[in-house]
């Protein structure tokens, strides 16, 4: 097996749970800042997955720019 692929296979295991833990971390607390009326956890949920999100933007996008 190249050693490449298997490092590239052995990230996305070990980084999709982490990425799907904080994912649902974060909807949780939007959704408990919402229904308990605390406008504090709606505002560090929403930002927590914002900045999720554009990091793994700007990974995959770094990383499609380096290829090229």
């Amino acid at each position: 097996m190249n050693n490449e692929l298997f490092k590239l296979v052995t990230r996305r295991w070990v980084a999709l749970p982490l990425v799907g833990a904080a994912v649902v971390a974060g909807l949780f607390m939007v959704v408990y800042g919402a229904i308990s009326r605390q406008t504090e956890l709606v505002t560090m949920g929403g930002a927590a997955l914002f900045t999720e999100m554009g990091a793994v933007t700007a990974f995959y996008f770094a990383k499609k720019l380096s290829e090229e």
